[in-house]
């Protein structure tokens, strides 16, 4: 009898952890779909003021343009490699805790993280 009792308790425990669970990422969720800022590390183009994200236009000319570039040549690897050329970098920024990013060469993988990601307001 108290193995059957542990049982239904160790039943109950782990529905309500993965209830809770749900619960956070359905949340997460809804805050991304109003445009709330979820933390991380922002995208070139966005700077987080709070919860909302800002769009730095100098940036956002970049990113611009890497889409046309992009477009016309269809190749992530011969854009890094035209970037590179062209001595194109990454625009400095500094993180929410004062860590300095950016300035170096546009590697493939920061190409091909700007042209997938969803959120672009460009």
């Amino acid at each position: 009898m108290g193995r059957l009792t542990l049982n239904m308790l160790l039943s109950f425990a782990q529905f309500e952890r993965e209830v809770t669970a749900e619960r956070i990422r359905d949340n997460i969720a809804a805050s991304r779909a109003k445009g709330m800022w979820m933390g991380g590390a922002p995208p070139l183009g966005c700077h987080p003021e709070g919860r909302t994200p800002v769009f730095v236009e100098e940036h956002a000319k970049l990113t611009r343009a890497l889409f046309r570039r992009h477009a016309v040549i269809g190749n992530v690897r011969l854009l890094a490699e035209q970037l590179a050329a062209e001595q194109v970098k990454v625009p400095e920024r500094i993180t929410s805790i004062g860590r300095p990013m950016g300035g170096s060469q546009f590697t493939c993988r920061q190409i091909y993280e700007i042209l997938l990601n969803p959120g672009r307001p460009w």
